[in-house]
């Protein structure tokens, strides 16, 4: 019995709940989203291999754009730019390169977003795309005053040392003089000399990681793979491979649109609550915001929480009481009339089988055809026989029509209302009355 009891009760709360699970906050994708951001690009191509120095050394800054439109709850498309350097240096003593482009790169992206519920604060997403890359490539052949670097390379103090004259002729002869004329030249970083011209596509695979921080505005952060099609950027080839680069980044991205309104606040778009809350459906002198009782009968005396007034505290309003001085905890009908020992035992009995074939029945079959017959049942028996007990007061609240019965569309309705804030009871409570309805 109490595992049918349990069933019956969970099924009944899940009818009444269903609707407010559904009007869950929905993701407000806009019309478009534009993001700014900056990231650093790392160069990965013929040259470096060879290097003396940390790998950091060829990180460069670039800027970057998107304007990105959401097609659905997963994918997008989205347009981006990115504008910058790479760079990169060869520092050995058989090799000496170095270079710095500056990078134009337009691309489509198409993104497959995995932020489906609203309430997350991070949310991953993935693009890939295609983009038009245009570099100009600059050595760093020269010092600020114009002196070209020659790299020594022959055994001895001098090797691996920048000077000013070289170290041999154009025939290969090694020029002794220029040990004593030769001075030792610094780099100074500053890419002067134009190499080469160039474009090519490139294939940029894109994971990055969104922080929700407001409905319109997020962080992003991401990181880039981007494969070329050339392999000119460096101005060096020493195999078949294309150069590529790394771009990892950071942006903030604003989402053009008007705020999100469910279905159920649309409902309520154009309702003055100023005037609601100043309102007393009932008429009896006790605004609604603060009536405990909402549907109190024209003409009836209530109290200062607008419920009826009921001087033997015996639950059934004087208007309805037909015993007036009811002994203090008395079990009484729902008229107010005293019930004898053997009244309470039959009720007792009566209320055990009917809630156990009620409870059965819904179980069996939990639709509102069977809670439709359960309230006919219901109001038939409180019409027929004085062996109904009266609503308890806990359960007033839910008796919108003040029949003196809790039917099942009154138990939705206090679900809702407990879900609303509409009334200040526990889900005890709320069990309670599910019991109370089945047993009526």
């Amino acid at each position: 019995m109490m595992l049918l009891q349990r069933n019956a009760l969970f099924i009944a709360l899940l009818f009444a709940t269903t609707c407010f699970a559904q009007e869950e906050a929905k993701l407000n994708h806009g019309y478009v989203t534009v993001g700014l951001g900056y990231g650093i690009t790392s160069f990965k191509g013929d040259l470096g291999v060879a290097q003396e120095q940390p790998s950091f050394n060829n990180f460069r800054g670039s800027f970057n754009f998107s304007l990105e439109r959401r097609f659905g709850k997963i994918l997008g498309v989205s347009l981006f730019g990115v504008f910058g350097k790479m760079e990169q240096s060869e520092r050995s003593i058989q090799s000496n390169l170095n270079f710095q482009s500056k990078i134009n790169q337009f691309g489509l992206n198409i993104s497959s977003h995995l932020d489906m519920k609203p309430g997350a604060a991070f949310a991953p997403y993935a693009m890939v795309g295609v983009s038009l890359l245009s570099f100009t490539t600059f050595g760093d052949l020269q010092d600020a005053n114009g002196k070209t670097y020659y790299y020594w390379q022959s055994n001895g103090p001098y090797q691996g040392q920048i000077y000013d004259l070289p170290e041999f002729d154009e025939n290969g002869n090694y020029l002794k003089e220029n040990e004593t004329k030769s001075t030792i030249l610094r780099r100074d970083y500053e890419y002067e000399t134009e190499y080469i011209k160039g474009s090519g596509l490139v294939f940029p695979l894109t994971f990055g990681l969104k922080f929700k921080m407001s409905e319109f505005l997020q962080a992003r952060l991401y990181a880039t793979y981007n494969l070329t099609l050339t392999d000119e950027i460096d101005n060096y080839i020493a195999n078949s491979n294309n150069d590529s680069y790394y771009y990892a980044a950071m942006s903030l991205n604003y989402t053009v649109g008007k705020k999100y309104v469910s279905p159920a606040e649309q409902v309520y778009e154009d309702i003055d609550f100023t005037s609601i809350f100043k309102e007393d459906v009932d008429g009896d002198g006790v605004l609604d915001a603060d009536d405990l009782c909402s549907h109190t009968p024209k003409g009836v005396q209530i109290d200062k929480f607008g419920c009826p007034l009921d001087d033997d505290g015996d639950g059934v309003p004087n208007y309805l009481d037909k015993e007036a001085n009811t002994v203090s905890n008395a079990v009484v009908n729902r008229y107010g009339v005293t019930l004898t020992d053997e009244d309470i035992a039959k009720l007792r009995m009566m209320r055990d089988s009917v809630f156990a074939e009620r409870v059965s029945k819904f179980y069996e079959a939990p639709t509102p055809e069977t809670l439709g017959e359960i309230d006919t049942q219901v109001a038939q028996k409180q019409n027929q026989s004085n062996l109904t007990s009266a609503i308890p007061k806990k359960f007033h609240f839910a008796d919108f029509n003040n029949d003196g019965i809790i039917q099942s569309s009154e138990i939705t309705n206090a679900i809702d209302g407990f879900f609303d804030g509409e009334f200040d009871v526990t889900v005890s409570t709320i069990m309670e009355m599910i019991d109370f309805f089945f047993e009526q």
